[in-house]
């Protein structure tokens, strides 16, 4: 397991310090754990939409499909 650290102001790890049960450090863990997933699926969303429009824009003319993923790796 890797080691990071982590800046608090002073108030804030006072009243850690209250808390002295609580496993900070799974605390942390679980809340980066969280935010990676909310993150991976703004991106998988992302791409659906991109997947949704591109599928609209081919639905609606005759697009060269070489453009239409030009467009898509451009976004990225």
């Amino acid at each position: 397991m890797k080691v990071i650290s982590l800046k608090v102001d002073d108030a804030l790890k006072k009243e850690m310090e209250k808390l002295r049960w609580i496993n900070w450090s799974e605390v942390l863990r679980e809340s980066l754990r969280k935010r990676i997933d909310e993150e991976k699926r703004k991106k998988v969303g992302y791409a659906v939409k991109m997947h949704m429009e591109i599928l609209s824009e081919i639905e609606q003319s005759r697009i060269d499909s070489a453009k239409i993923i030009r467009r898509f790796r451009d976004e990225r």
